[in-house]
């Protein structure tokens, strides 16, 4: 036969093509009998090695890395191998036992040291994985897939500097690297650099169209600067290309885009099939809370809110307490803890629920932060209000601020029962009035336009203030600034235009910013804690809402079953706000005219 005449190196060769096109038993075959031929031969074993572990057979080609090891203890190469297929299998420590045998016998091969990084990588040992990889690229600073991992495992330390630079040479090296210019887009974004990450992530799946993780990771941020059609695509890919592990993330990221969209059914069913996939993950329940919130579905939203506490977002701000933690049953004059949470607008939104524990006969101390002690103490059925800083007192168990709503059962129709329940101290509404001087014919006018800036949503809510400046400047309308901490630039600017008289320097708390509100004709504001306030006191208030709005605020809706007195106005287009504030403007202008006509008659 043909076959017999071939050298070892001939049939290695011819195995090799054979194998490259999936011929995997043609090529077993070959070497096989080449072996019986020829004889023994380490060279022979490495290459069938190569085809059992592409066809999936892997101790069998562990095996043949053996024997091969057994006829050339010197050879370098079947060790590195071995190492590749026993950390592959979860073996790490016998991995690095022979990548160090290769590097030992050969300290110049530079895939040795690379593929030892990745073990100890896989290991957990970073700094390791570091030095080898580091090791690698000095004997072969072209080592462009050693310059990716080693970028993507500084990144994973936050070293975004050094992190960076890596990726961008493991690029220049390899401009066609989509894997690196996913992770150079994964360091950007970590560093909230995100139109360069979303270049980076297009760049991936232009280079690689399948490549499901970028097509996910691009949808994300798509969908972060409000672009939702592109990022529905996006996700959509995403899923049909399927990602290495699941489609989880993919199905959490669809929910989350077709929930912007206003689409609920679609993003409830994307949010449960995410959850089918992964049961235990619970950031999947919380992006189906979001959605049946955002649809009004409490009974359900709840059960999954409770899902919060749980996720990354709050794990830093976990606590443990050696109380139980209570169950809604009756209290029967036991002290509760009322630990307060999220942030102030969910607060002060929340804690109408707190006077129901009374009906179970619990002596409520609330635990929360110092701008709201003034406010909140000895009201709503607070007993005594506790700083997050401060030593507590006895207590008997505890819940959770948000939790009330769950563990009350409130529906839609119930959380408009209590308004307004938000008193506010007299005396330092005359202080207030006093400050703000004589009642004018104008209308005054309370103004928030931008909220904190660390919120993941901020670029969405927040208003310029050039925009309300050029649309809000109305005669016979006064401003008052409600913005604590406002950009200095945006008040020289655009504040003298709106005649806006800025006494945010005499705010102490939240106290004194409804004392202030209490002074004023209407509050307009973008979707923060000032609005609530004003609603919670009763005050009318005209809330500006990107076009995904939070889940609080419902869909379609110009009113809030929250806050009677409050006003909804709605982007049509993301990221426009000349509409809203244009009926702002109308409808301002009219109640202006309004004051006038009555101030004459």
């Amino acid at each position: 036969m043909f076959e017999s005449l071939m050298t070892i190196q001939q049939a290695c060769a011819l195995a090799l093509r054979q194998q490259r096109t999936g011929q995997l038993r043609e090529a077993e075959t070959l070497l096989r009998a080449t072996s019986r031929q020829q004889g023994d031969h380490p060279q022979i074993r490495m290459a069938l090695a190569m085809v059992l572990q592409q066809a999936g057979r892997v101790d069998e080609a562990v095996e043949e890395l053996h024997g091969a090891l057994r006829l050339q203890p010197n050879n370098a190469e079947p060790c590195v191998n071995l190492g590749i297929l026993l950390a592959g299998q979860g073996k790490l420590e016998s991995a690095i036992d022979y990548l160090n045998r290769a590097i030992s016998l050969r300290p110049d091969m530079a895939e040795a040291h690379y593929n030892l990084a990745n073990a100890f990588k896989l290991s957990g040992d970073s700094s390791q994985a570091v030095m080898a990889y580091q090791k690698a690229l000095a004997i072969r600073p072209d080592f462009a897939p050693a310059w990716n991992n080693l970028g993507n495992l500084l990144a994973g330390q936050n070293q975004f500097q050094q992190a960076d630079a890596a990726l961008r040479e493991a690029i220049r090296l390899r401009p066609d690297h989509a894997e690196a210019h996913n992770n150079l887009g994964l360091t950007l974004k970590a560093q909230s650099r995100f139109d360069e990450a979303t270049a980076e992530f297009g760049r991936a799946v232009e280079l690689r169209p399948n490549y499901a993780e970028a097509w996910n990771n691009l949808a994300l941020l798509l969908h972060r600067r409000g672009d939702y059609q592109a990022a529905l695509m996006a996700a959509q890919k995403a899923i049909a290309i399927g990602l290495k592990s699941d489609s989880a993330e993919a199905y959490a990221n669809l929910g989350n885009v077709l929930k912007d969209q206003g689409d609920l059914d679609g993003a409830i069913a994307a949010c449960e099939r995410a959850i089918a996939l992964r049961p235990d993950d619970p950031h999947m329940k919380w992006n189906l809370a979001l959605s049946l919130l955002l649809k009004g579905d409490y009974e359900r939203g709840w059960r999954a809110y409770e899902s919060r506490w749980k996720t990354s977002d709050y794990a830093e701000r976990t606590f443990r307490f050696d109380q139980p933690r209570w169950d809604g049953t009756p209290l029967n004059g036991q002290t509760i803890l009322v630990r307060f949470e999220q942030g102030f607008g969910d607060m002060i939104q929340f804690v109408r629920f707190i006077p129901r524990i009374a009906g179970q006969g619990g002596k409520v101390v609330a635990l929360g932060p110092p701008a709201l002690r003034r406010m909140l103490d000895r009201q709503c059925g607070i007993g005594q209000y506790v700083c997050f800083d401060e030593a507590l007192p006895p207590f008997d168990c505890y819940t959770l601020l948000l939790s009330l709503p769950g563990l009350f059962h409130i529906s839609l129709a119930e959380t408009s029962n209590q308004n307004p329940y938000l008193k506010i101290d007299p005396e330092l509404v005359e202080q207030w009035r006093n400050r703000l001087g004589p009642a004018e014919q104008s209308l005054r006018i309370g103004l928030v336009w931008a909220g904190n800036p660390n919120y993941r949503n901020d670029q969405n809510r927040s208003v310029p203030l050039r925009a309300i400046s050029k649309h809000l400047a109305i005669p016979g309308v006064r401003y008052f600034s409600l913005q604590k901490d406002a950009n200095p630039a945006d008040i020289a600017t655009d504040a003298q235009n709106l005649q806006m008289l800025d006494l945010t320097a005499q705010i102490g708390d939240f106290a004194d910013t409804a004392a202030l509100i209490s002074n004023l004709d209407l509050v307009i504001a973008c979707d923060t804690s000032v609005a609530h306030l004003a609603g919670a006191i009763g005050k009318p208030v005209w809330i500006l809402l990107p076009y995904a709005p939070d889940w609080r605020w419902m869909l379609h809706r110009s009113d809030s079953s929250w806050y009677p007195t409050a006003k909804l106005f709605r982007q049509a287009t993301p990221g426009d706000w000349n509409a809203p504030l244009k009926e702002v403007a109308s409808q301002l202008s009219e109640l202006a005219r309004q004051r006038n006509i009555n101030s004459q008659g």
